[in-house]
């Protein structure tokens, strides 16, 4: 087989490919999409409970007075001093 044989028998199989290559992100992509599980269904009475706060509630305003009280992060401690060598 002669060189220009090979070579048009490696463009014949590569053009034969070249649209399965092009295509198959795209089909990995849906079957990534499409198993993709739906989202559970909302709770209506744990919705009504949590927007059923009273903000006028005095036993509120008591927790929220006390919620302000609690210690926020230590910022770190400075590096130790570095040392220098005598030389």
């Amino acid at each position: 087989m002669s060189r220009t044989a090979r070579t048009s028998a490696r463009t014949a199989a590569r053009s034969r490919y070249a649209p399965l290559l092009l295509c198959a992100p795209l089909l990995l992509a849906r079957g990534a999409l499409a198993a993709a599980p739906a989202p559970p269904p909302v709770d209506d009475d744990l919705l009504e409970f949590l927007g059923s706060v009273d903000s006028e509630e005095p036993g509120w305003h008591d927790y929220l007075a006390g919620a302000g009280d609690l210690k926020g992060a230590r910022p770190p401690a400075p590096p130790p001093p570095r040392k220098v060598k005598d030389t």
